[in-house]
């Protein structure tokens, strides 16, 4: 009892020594084994953990916690599918099991069961209406099915349940944000720094701008803290900040560095290892729209706010020749394979097939998965990944073009910036600043959204899309050849 009782306080390792005493004490002790194999889970010691409930089991094969236990732990090892089962042999034998239920509802969720995932999450908090996680869980389904509203509900419940837990508030301000209600979804959007694994808070030293404190004549650092398309995106606040006499020092990742020496506003631009004259304050440039109150109605969405080098777009006119009657279209099939969202936000590039032959398609992307090199050495697409050294290249390129077609990329950022028409393809239910529904984006006003309508769908996006650069051509055709 006082092992589970630290087990409850999160305190593993002295719970594990109560544990051992007690089977020292009863060998066969199978509540105590499953304990033991639950503390060594927590601690990440599954192989372990996975003999403990395995001698639970023995001792007491009918203990519905000692299933519960082994799924967690099987999951961990080799995958929901493989911990499935136990979940249900823990709700067989104990049908109020809310561990069990909310544990069956996340190997369900990972098979993308989405549907039967949310009934065992509705069991679950309906057996523990304290349960943050179930909460959170349940929140997460309901937003993969576009039922947004139920998806608030269901995160400020585990907000409620559990207010020092980043996640909820995260999902819930994502959720905010993607129903276009601003004000209530910045404040919570701030718990990213708190999420595991997040990106480092640099420069915790230099007070942070909140929008409060006065900035004229004050050198006040911007810096980027997530992707490339999450600095182009927000970028566009520096010219704000600078209009209040603020001295903007700019930091950004180095492959951006030339691009954004086009941004206005910006008294020093530097990349994260370089070192510069204090500042006064500090902010990072996601935090910008909540510090200057933006709304749906309010996002400063004037384009283009960033220009390519106009040698380099020269050079690109010359390397690119005339395309008499065909217009120029820059593509992107996939981003980077790490992205959490991968999988549903990229495609194979044979999936853009049917745009063959009616445009001039041009590959945007520097890196292209394994999967389609081949079908990229066949296909009729200008392959230029040797000669883009950096996003200042990519720029000047597509200012080349007449339209960017891309899934949801870095590319739409720099296509969106440079006030370059960009078609996104997107999963059926996209990043936040994609929103619901809308097929038009109130960040970029020359973009265009193409949505899946149901999950992994992309035939028929790209049905869509051919028929949308059918007409796009017609009308190219109409206006005469490209310079």
């Amino acid at each position: 009892n006082r092992g589970s009782a630290l087990a409850q306080l999160k305190r593993f390792e002295p719970a594990l020594e109560c544990f051992d005493r007690a089977l020292s004490l009863v060998p066969d002790y199978g509540e105590a084994h499953s304990n033991r194999g639950s503390a060594l889970s927590h601690l990440g010691r599954f192989e372990e953990a996975l003999l403990s409930l395995q001698r639970a089991l023995a001792c007491a094969p009918q203990y519905a916690e000692a299933h519960c236990n082994l799924g967690v732990v099987m999951q961990a090892l080799k995958g929901p599918a493989e911990a499935l089962p136990h979940f249900e042999r823990a709700i067989e034998l104990s049908a109020d099991h809310a561990a069990a239920h909310r544990n069956r509802g996340t190997a369900l969720a990972m098979l993308d069961r989405l549907e039967e995932a949310l009934q065992s999450f509705d069991r679950a908090v309906a057996l523990a209406a304290d349960d943050a996680e179930a909460f959170n869980n349940r929140g997460w389904i309901l937003s993969r099915l576009g039922r947004g509203d139920e998806a608030r509900l269901s995160f400020q419940h585990a907000v409620t349940h559990a207010p020092q837990w980043a996640d909820p508030h995260w999902n819930l301000a994502t959720e905010e944000l993607r129903s276009g209600r601003f004000s209530e979804g910045w404040p919570p959007f701030e718990y990213r720094w708190k999420l595991a694994g997040t990106w480092p808070y640099r420069h915790a030293a230099i007070p942070q701008w909140t929008g409060a404190e006065p900035v004229a004549g004050r050198r006040v650092l911007v810096w980027s803290e997530q992707g490339f398309g999450d600095t182009l995106q927000f970028c566009r606040y520096v010219p704000m900040l600078a209009a209040q006499s603020a001295q903007v020092v700019l930091e950004v990742q180095a492959a951006l560095r030339p691009l954004l020496a086009s941004l206005a506003g910006v008294s020093e631009l530097r990349t994260p290892d370089q070192a510069g004259p204090p500042c006064d304050l500090q902010v990072p440039l996601v935090s910008l729209p909540l510090a200057f109150g933006t709304e749906l109605n309010t996002i400063p969405a004037q384009v283009p706010y960033l220009a390519a080098d106009a040698a380099r777009v020269e050079q690109w006119r010359q390397r690119l020749g005339s395309a008499p009657g065909m217009p120029r279209v820059g593509i992107a099939c996939s981003g980077r394979a790490g992205h959490k969202n991968d999988a549903n936000r990229s495609m194979r590039l044979a999936q853009l097939a049917p745009l063959y032959g009616r445009a001039r398609l041009i590959l945007l992307q520097t890196e292209v998965r394994a999967e389609d090199e081949s079908e990229l050495r066949s296909a009729p697409i200008l392959d230029l990944r040797g000669e883009l050294s950096d996003f200042g290249d990519t720029a000047a390129l597509i200012e080349c073009l007449d339209l960017v077609i891309s899934v949801d990329t870095a590319v739409v950022h720099l296509a969106g910036a440079l006030g370059k028409p960009v078609w996104v393809l997107l999963p059926t239910v996209a990043d936040w600043r994609w929103m619901r529904l809308r097929t038009d984006n109130p960040w970029y006003p020359n973009a265009r959204l193409f949505r899946q309508e149901q999950a992994g769908d992309w035939v028929r996006v790209v049905r869509q899309v051919v028929d949308a650069l059918d007409e796009f051509s017609s009308r190219a055709l109409d206006a005469g050849p490209n310079p």
